[in-house]
C-alpha cells in the first residue's frame, strides 16, 4: 500500500512540474503574441489569412508614398488629350456618290455635286511573307578561273526582318516562344517552330556582344549611375539579374549570387571616379566609388512603415528632411543655405535620443549615422540622383518577363534576355526604335538573307 501511495505522489509530483512548465512557457508564447499583435495592428490580414490585401490595416514596407490629391481619376480639366488624327496623303480615296433618289427613287446622275464632309479609316492590311529567290551564276575566264558564288547549303533560310521581329517580341514584350509561334503562323501565314524561333533569339544575342559591350563600358566611364539586382527563376533555381545603368544606358547580366562576387565578375575595379546610387544593399556598398547615394525614396518607404509601427515623431521628421531635399534638387541648383540648412536638421535627427520602445527608429538612425554622407549627397555632387528609379525600372522588365513566361528553362536563354534588354532598353533612353536596331544587326551577314 505505501508502496502505491509513492508512486501516485511521485506521479503527482510529476504533473506538477510539468504543468508549472507549461504555464510559464504559455506566459512566454502570449507576451510573444501580444507584441507580434501590437505591431501587426490587427490580428488578421493578407499575410496570414486569406483577406485581401486592401483590407490590411497592418502596415507594410513596400506601401506606396504617393499621398491623396482629392483629385479625381483620370485626365483632369484643360488636359489636351489626344485623338485619332488624319492624314494629309492618304493612300486611297473613295468618293461616295448617290445615282438614285432615296425620296422618288429618280436618276442623279446628271445632279450637281456638293461636298458635305470626309472620314479617313486607317488599317492595316494583311501581312504576308516576301519571299526573294537569289539565283547564282559563274563566269570562266580566259586563264581557266572559274569565279562565282555558290549558294548556301539549305534551300530555303529565314530572312533579318523575321529573326529580328522574333527577338523582339521575345525581350521587348516578354512573349514566349509557343504564343510566338501562333503570331507568325494567324498573322503573318508563316510556320516557324518553337526551336527556330529560340534560335533566332540566341544569334540575336550573340550579334548583340559588341553593343552591350560598349553600353558597359559607356555605364562604367559615367561620373553617377544606379544599380540594382532582383531574382529570376532558371532552370528551377534562383538566379541573379544585376543592373549598373546611367541616364542613357542600362547594362543587365545574369549572375547565380546576389553577393559581391558579381560586382567583381562584371565591374572588378569598381567606379572609383563615380557616384553609385542604390538601395543601401551590401554588395552595393561594398563597391568602390566615390561616393554612394542612398536612394530616398526606398528610404521614405522605410520612415513610412515606422511611423505606423511606433508612431514616432523621428519617423515623421525624416520624412518631412528627405521630401524638402528632393523638393530642392527638383527645382534648381540648390542654394547653398538650403544645403547647410538640411544637413543641420540631418545631424539633429541622427543626434536625437531614442527610447528603447522605438527599437526600428533607433536601427535606422544607427543606419544612416553609420552612413551619414550616403543620405544628402546629391545635393552636393551636381547629375546625381536622389532616388534609385530609374534602376527599379530596368529590373522590372525582368519580373515582367517571368510572370508571363513563368521563368527560363535554360541559362543561356536568360543570358540571350539580358543582353537584348540591355540593347533595347539603351535605345529606349536615346530615343532609338528598338527594333530598328535589331533589325540592323541581322542585315550585317549574307547569311541572314
Amino acid at each position: 500500500m505505501a508502496s502505491e501511495l509513492d508512486t501516485l505522489l511521485a506521479e503527482n509530483a510529476a504533473l506538477k512540474a510539468e504543468n508549472a512548465a507549461l504555464r510559464t512557457r504559455l506566459s512566454t508564447l502570449e507576451a510573444k503574441l501580444a507584441e507580434a499583435l501590437r505591431l501587426l495592428g490587427t490580428p488578421k490580414n493578407s499575410g496570414n489569412s486569406s483577406m485581401p490585401p486592401s483590407s490590411d490595416l497592418a502596415p507594410r514596407k513596400n506601401q506606396a508614398l504617393r499621398k491623396p490629391s482629392g483629385l479625381k481619376p483620370g485626365a483632369q480639366p484643360g488636359h489636351p488629350g489626344r485623338t485619332l488624327e488624319m492624314t494629309e496623303t492618304p493612300d486611297f480615296i473613295v468618293d461616295h456618290v448617290p445615282d438614285y433618289c432615296h425620296g422618288c427613287g429618280n436618276d442623279l446622275l446628271q445632279a450637281s455635286l456638293a461636298f458635305v464632309g470626309k472620314l479617313q479609316v486607317v488599317d492595316i492590311p494583311p501581312v504576308l511573307p516576301v519571299w526573294t529567290e537569289h539565283r547564282f551564276f559563274s563566269k570562266t575566264c580566259a586563264c581557266g578561273c572559274v569565279t562565282g558564288e555558290r549558294p548556301p547549303g539549305r534551300s530555303a533560310v529565314y530572312g533579318p526582318g523575321i529573326k529580328a521581329a522574333a527577338a523582339y517580341f521575345s525581350a521587348a514584350h516578354y512573349i514566349p516562344f509557343r504564343r510566338m509561334g501562333h503570331i507568325f503562323s494567324n498573322l503573318f501565314g508563316l510556320r516557324v517552330s518553337e526551336g527556330s524561333l529560340e534560335n533566332f533569339v540566341a544569334e540575336a544575342a550573340r550579334r548583340a556582344a559588341p553593343a552591350v559591350a560598349a553600353i558597359r563600358s559607356k555605364v562604367g566611364a559615367a561620373p553617377f549611375l544606379g544599380s540594382d539586382e532582383t531574382g529570376l527563376r532558371v532552370c528551377g533555381k534562383t538566379e541573379y539579374v544585376w543592373t549598373w545603368q546611367t541616364q542613357s544606358a542600362t547594362f543587365l547580366a545574369l549572375s547565380d549570387t546576389r553577393g559581391f562576387r558579381a560586382v567583381e565578375e562584371n565591374f572588378p575595379n569598381g567606379f572609383p571616379d563615380a557616384v553609385l546610387g542604390s538601395d543601401r544593399w551590401a554588395a552595393q556598398l561594398k563597391t568602390a566609388a566615390s561616393g554612394h547615394q542612398f536612394c530616398l525614396a526606398h528610404l521614405l518607404r522605410e520612415l513610412a512603415y515606422i511611423e505606423a509601427l511606433e508612431k514616432t515623431g523621428f519617423a515623421i521628421a525624416f520624412q518631412a528632411l528627405l521630401r524638402e531635399a528632393i523638393h530642392l534638387h527638383n527645382n534648381g541648383p540648390p542654394d547653398k543655405a538650403a544645403i547647410a540648412g538640411l544637413n543641420l536638421r540631418l545631424d539633429g535627427l541622427l543626434a536625437e535620443e531614442l527610447t528603447e520602445r522605438m527599437p526600428k527608429s533607433r536601427t535606422f538612425q544607427n543606419a544612416m549615422t553609420k552612413h551619414r554622407g550616403c543620405v544628402l549627397l546629391f545635393l552636393e555632387v551636381p547629375g546625381v540622383a536622389p532616388t534609385n528609379n530609374r534602376s527599379e525600372q530596368a529590373i522590372r522588365n525582368v519580373k515582367v518577363k517571368q510572370k508571363v513566361s513563368g521563368g527560363f528553362r535554360s541559362r543561356e536563354g536568360a543570358k540571350a534576355f539580358v543582353a537584348l534588354r540591355s540593347v533595347i532598353d539603351t535605345a529606349a533612353k536615346n530615343s532609338a526604335d528598338a527594333f530598328k536596331c535589331l533589325n540592323l544587326m541581322f542585315q550585317t551577314e549574307w547569311q541572314a538573307v
